[in-house]
């Protein structure tokens, strides 16, 4: 992976800026939630975005609120994955099955698969989730 990329995609989600979601990239804020949900990956694709000043637009025929850009709103687009330097859509986290050297309280986890899986199965926090990418990638 791109370091310096890392390096800016672990500060995003350390930084509070981001309310965490599941399911899909970017959820859209609403007017009872005002604020828009982000997957880890999602963060990352935010700051493609913000880089190469590219709009995300509401993804057609899905749920309203589903936000997408560049055809895709549930992986990483193709040119997020190229510009990160990544090998997936899904980045594949090193030590699958393995328990990883974190501890959060009294309780080690267990590494999960994929990102996706970190954000959307086991519900790891940004926090969390940004120890594992610093430790795989």
């Amino acid at each position: 992976m791109n370091q310096e990329i890392k390096r800016k995609w672990l500060e995003d989600l350390r930084s509070g800026e981001y309310k965490q979601g599941i399911g899909c990239l970017c959820i859209e804020a609403s007017e009872q939630d005002t604020e828009d949900e982000w997957c880890c990956l999602g963060v990352l694709t935010d700051q493609y975005a913000k880089a190469h000043s590219i709009s995300w637009e509401r993804a057609p025929g899905a749920a309203s609120r589903v936000m997408w850009i560049l055809a895709e709103y549930a992986l990483l687009p193709t040119a997020v994955m190229e510009w990160a330097e990544l090998d997936s859509s899904n980045p594949m986290i090193l030590g699958v099955g393995e328990l990883n050297p974190f501890q959060y309280g009294q309780d080690k986890i267990i590494i999960p698969n994929y990102l996706v899986d970190a954000n959307d199965s086991l519900k790891l926090t940004f926090s969390q989730i940004a120890d594992l990418i610093e430790w795989a990638f």
